[in-house]
């Protein structure tokens, strides 16, 4: 979430709770279930970090959803110059 000089999100219309980088906009939620292993190691990191286990599991999930997969990337990349000539003849 982009913040603005005040804490708040931008466009946000929800309301925050404990810390002003904390949205509890009304958005869509799931549950995940991880080893006792795995929820400690969460813990420490997000201490160490500063911010709660949620919001280092969010900012992960969507780091991670927002990097293209390297093969895919590959794969694209490797259709774009098979079909050089054919996508520059249909331009």
């Amino acid at each position: 979430m982009l913040l603005r000089g005040d804490g708040r999100g931008w466009g946000c219309t929800g309301y925050y709770d404990q810390s002003p980088t904390s949205c509890r906009c009304a958005m869509p939620a799931i549950t995940i279930t991880l080893s006792e292993g795995s929820l400690q190691r969460l813990r420490k990191l997000a201490e160490r970090a500063g911010v709660s286990p949620e919001d280092l599991a969010r900012a992960g999930l969507e780091d991670c959803l927002a990097r293209p997969r390297e093969d895919f990337a590959k794969a694209a990349e490797h259709v774009l110059r098979k079909n050089a000539e054919l996508y520059r003849r249909l331009a």
